[in-house]
């Protein structure tokens, strides 16, 4: 590899390449006759010997006409080398970061679930259920298949855990059941889906439950607008 690529491909610009191959040569030298060996125009030769004298491959030498000298080969070699290694290693942890991120669980991130019977709706309820902290809030039409989601409430009433549900039509069984439950309930007219747990994460049906279909599908929203929208709305009714 020619000393201008490899001088490149350990982070420095094209012309800072060129400059700095040029005093491998030169040793020390004017700028002018840097310009000339070099072949950059003499409006930049300043700019560029400034950056290599700050960036410690280049010395700075007083008198006039004004002259540079490049520090050992082995200095200008051995730095450039240690800032690359520096920036490779934020490179890696940068990764590492990116990394740990990806690897979260599914459940922590935004997606959306093909399933084949509602059943698979109510326990994947109850299984996030079982993630909360401080609340679950809730629009729920109670159809039949809701009382599936009781054990896991009732669980939480001892645990100062704020259970609250927002029920328009019902099942008149599961209606009963869950009023025995002692969960916190009021009616509303609005027909909608969806339940809230510690503020952040966001379960909705994505359609119509209360209907047979051959596939339903669900949305599970983590730490997303939609959980402040769902809160709001929910206070408001409550």
């Amino acid at each position: 590899m020619k000393i201008l690529n490899f001088l490149k491909e350990l982070g420095l610009t094209e012309y800072e390449a060129k400059v700095l191959t040029a005093m491998l040569n030169l040793k020390k030298a004017t700028a002018i006759k840097i310009s000339s060996e070099a072949r950059i125009p003499k409006t930049r030769v300043y700019d560029i010997l400034d950056s290599l004298v700050e960036k410690k491959l280049v010395l700075r030498l007083a008198g006039k006409p004004k002259s540079y000298q490049i520090v050992s080969p082995e200095a200008v070699f051995n730095t450039l080398l240690e800032e690359k290694r520096k920036k490779l290693q934020m490179l890696s942890e940068e990764a590492k970061r990116i990394l740990k991120t990806l690897s979260k669980p599914l459940v922590d991130r935004e997606r959306v679930i093909k399933l084949k019977n509602r059943d698979e709706f109510y326990q994947i309820l109850a299984e996030e259920f079982k993630k909360a902290k401080q609340s679950i809030i809730g629009f729920a039409g109670l159809e039949k298949g809701y009382e599936k989601i009781l054990p896991t409430l009732k669980d939480f009433k001892d645990k100062n855990i704020d259970i609250r549900l927002l029920y328009h039509t019902q099942h008149m069984p599961t209606l009963r059941e869950f009023q025995k439950s002692g969960i916190k309930m009021k009616t509303i007219s609005t027909k909608l889906e969806g339940f809230l747990i510690d503020d952040s994460t966001v379960i909705m049906p994505l359609n119509d439950f209360s209907q047979e279909s051959d596939e339903y599908h669900i949305g599970i929203w983590n730490n997303s607008p939609i959980a402040k929208v769902l809160k709001h709305y929910f206070e408001k009714h409550w």
